[in-house]
């Protein structure tokens, strides 16, 4: 495993994991959590409902797509607020 928060991420979606719960069990705070997630080299993902984070199993390939849309959601929104961070700097630099 590429580090100590994906080693007990659970794989499928009924076994999906909070982060607070992670946070719990390791005995780290959210930050670190959130970094260890993020820099995992396996897919994790979390559905936004209220379960938690998990690795898909082969058979939940519509879970990846249904996050896949929530994601590409998510990515629209902050190049939209970092589009307008770049116009604010534009205007007053």
């Amino acid at each position: 495993m590429d580090n100590f928060v994906t080693e007990i991420i659970p794989y499928g979606h009924e076994n999906a994991i909070t982060r607070a719960e992670l946070a719990t069990r390791l005995g780290e705070s959210d930050r670190v959590i959130r970094a260890g997630i993020n820099k995992s080299e396996e897919l994790i993902i979390n559905l936004q409902d209220g379960k938690g984070y998990f690795k898909p199993l082969p058979e939940e390939g519509h879970l990846v797509k249904a996050w896949i849309k929530l994601f590409e959601s998510r990515v629209k929104d902050e190049n939209r607020r970092l589009s307008l961070a770049r116009g604010w700097e534009n205007e007053k630099i």
